[in-house]
């Protein structure tokens, strides 16, 4: 053991040089890929009428039709990925969908820039596409929706050439970037202070007299 101890001692410096090596292999790869990857974010969802509000005697009237618990919802979709998304790569029109509210409106608030030719129109009382457009790295759109009943997260459902993971939250997706280097430093936190005390314990067994 003690010759064990000593030889891990000495490699020590060997050791972590090559955990660390790894460890930024794995990063720097992960970082050299690039998926497709079409997301969403919620920005903002509020109730145009708050439950005390709904007690005074006020009428909310949309379209000639009266609405009993209003709510705008702010959507963000894009292209959190590293490739571009054409047109072609879509497998029909993306779809969002409101499962516990009905659908009043819908249009496109915002975009990134002018060239993005992105369009929405009512599919269901409770439901829309947005149809098939280019977006490059980075570019986004913003959708802006009135509806009637629960305050919600739609569903945005979409199948695109190429994109490995699901349709998912952009925000939640960028926090797990940080993953691969968290786990990187903790390991190697773990491991560095271990073979310290096993080089301690390597360099001072010789100068023990029994």
């Amino acid at each position: 053991m003690d010759d064990l101890g000593r030889w891990l001692g000495e490699q020590a410096g060997n050791i972590v040089s090559f955990v660390g090596g790894l460890i930024v292999a794995a990063i720097f790869y992960w970082l050299s890929l690039r998926p497709k990857r079409f997301g969403w974010q919620l920005i903002s969802s509020n109730g145009i009428v708050s439950a005390k509000g709904r007690s005074l005697p006020l009428k909310v009237v949309y379209d000639g039709q009266e609405v009993s618990s209003p709510n705008i919802v702010v959507m963000k979709i894009g292209n959190a990925g590293k490739s571009a998304i054409t047109a072609e790569d879509y497998d029909g029109p993306v779809r969002i969908q409101f499962n516990k509210s009905s659908l009043l409106a819908c249009d496109v608030s915002g975009r990134l820039n002018e060239q993005i030719t992105a369009s929405v129109a009512k599919d269901t009382s409770s439901s829309v596409v947005v149809e098939p457009t280019l977006l490059n790295p980075g570019e986004w759109v913003i959708l802006q929706f009135v509806t009637d009943g629960p305050l919600e997260i739609p569903t945005v459902n979409a199948r695109v050439a190429g994109q490995t993971s699901p349709v998912n939250d952009v925000a939640k997706a960028h926090a797990k970037t940080w993953l691969p280097f968290l786990l990187g430093g903790l390991i190697l936190a773990l491991i560095i202070p271990i073979l310290l005390a096993i080089f301690l314990v390597g360099q001072a067994k010789p100068w023990i007299i029994h």
